[in-house]
């Protein structure tokens, strides 16, 4: 695979999330709009959500993944 090739691939691979936080009313608030990788903690052995905030770069979200939580992709919101 060329390097234009891989180039290609890496940013068909990203995904571009919204990122919302339930507040204490009980509604959601807008966090912001990045893009979601998956990659282990720093200095830890666990995996984690990262979310890249796309305008600054700043970190919308880190979160610990368990084996307890429940994922899905949502479908046609």
């Amino acid at each position: 695979m060329g390097t234009q090739e891989k180039s290609q691939a890496s940013f068909n691979s990203i995904q571009r999330v919204k990122v919302y936080r339930l507040n204490d009313d009980g509604k959601w608030d807008d966090q912001g709009t990045g893009h979601v990788t998956v990659d282990y903690l720093e200095r830890s052995e666990d995996l984690g959500l990262y979310v890249i905030d796309e305008e600054d770069n700043e970190t919308l979200l880190l979160h610990r993944i368990t084996p307890d939580d429940i994922y899905r992709k949502q479908e046609g919101i």
